[in-house]
């Protein structure tokens, strides 16, 4: 089969690889679509681990996609060949206090993910834990099955910060997780929505997924203009979906006193913290890891087509172009949105 492997920092090559097989409780899968993410791109630029205890020192990227199952190996079941399925890539150990609790993002004994600690969906071919595929209803697009597990994070992050259907929400980036949240807002009932984001062309497609105004950083003050168009009081939750310094000071400076902020992207850069301001102002600090429950629910969302995610997919592209594609979305993130795979295209 063919597969695009990571072989260091900013180093994707396409390969032939022998056809996986699934062992006890695995099922072999043929991929159907699988998007590129800002993790993987974090790793591609970097060389450095983001994700996971261990990598092998080559590793097939891809953690979000949906496939056919193909074959059952030894004592997997819940499935038949032929199935659309979307997979939860974590691997988690199901016998620590976490995962016992339904807190399997925070297992203390994590065997990494599919796409980093083992082969993942930029192949032709791949397998993965029965108990990790969620079955998708028939006539499902597997190209919109795909996005599952992106609109799971975003899912959990808002269900992390936890706001009201009356809040006023900044949504800071308006990267694929950062639209994604806004859909989940929208699904939460929220209302008053809004955005800031330096790329024009992001603003304008995050501005019709229903934000009431989508504010620029670069020519705009954020906390001043939220506060002015909220009567003097800011928002009530803040999200920080980028991962990068900026846009944590917007959602500081928007953010009400005593008002919440979630934190949904992943930060490659230590970042400081004002303390005295933090406490003066009595803000909440959020983490949002992964996501718990809200997998099966983004998948059933995409499913029954409750939410469409279909306006983030900017690009389908076969596997033979990943190389180059990855070369050009760090050069360019803002010119993408979600970037899918389709490996049996040529």
């Amino acid at each position: 089969m063919r597969a695009a492997v990571y072989k260091g920092q900013g180093r994707i090559e396409l390969e032939e690889r022998p056809l996986p097989l699934p062992g006890e409780g695995e099922v072999l899968l043929r991929v159907e679509f699988c998007g590129i993410c800002g993790t993987d791109l974090h790793e591609y630029e970097s060389g450095r681990l983001f994700y996971g205890p261990e990598r092998p020192a080559e590793t097939i990227f891809g953690h979000e996609f949906s496939a056919r199952v193909m074959a059952l190996g030894p004592g997997a079941e819940g499935m038949a060949p032929g199935d659309l399925v979307t997979v939860n890539p974590a691997e988690n150990c199901q016998e620590c206090s976490f995962c016992l609790a339904g807190d399997e993002q925070l297992c203390q004994r994590s065997r990494g993910a599919l796409g980093y600690a083992k082969p993942g969906g930029l192949a032709e071919y791949t397998v993965a834990a029965a108990r990790r595929c969620v079955v998708l209803p028939p006539g499902t697009a597997p190209d919109r099955a795909a996005l599952s597990e992106p609109l799971a994070v975003a899912l959990h992050a808002v269900n992390r910060a936890a706001p009201a259907p009356e809040d006023v929400v900044l949504v800071a980036g308006a990267g694929p997780i950062g639209q994604l949240v806004i859909l989940a807002l929208r699904q939460h009932g929220i209302e008053r929505i809004f955005l800031s984001e330096p790329a024009a062309g992001r603003r304008g497609r995050a501005q019709a997924l229903g934000v009431e105004r989508a504010l620029d950083p670069v020519n705009e003050n954020v906390g001043a203009a939220l506060k002015e168009l909220t009567d003097g009081r800011g928002a009530d939750v803040s999200f920080e979906c980028v991962g990068l310094a900026a846009p944590l000071d917007d959602c500081f400076a928007a953010t009400r006193r005593g008002g919440r902020i979630a934190i949904a992207g992943v930060f490659q850069q230590p970042y400081p913290v004002n303390f005295a301001r933090f406490t003066l102002a009595e803000h909440t600090l959020i983490g949002s890891l992964g996501y718990r429950e809200e997998f099966a629910q983004a998948a059933a969302l995409i499913g029954f087509g409750t939410l469409d995610v279909s306006p983030l997919i900017s690009h389908r592209i076969p596997l033979a172009w990943v190389p180059e594609a990855f070369a050009t979305i760090v050069a360019d993130r803002g010119a993408h949105e979600k970037v899918l795979v389709q490996p049996s295209r040529r």
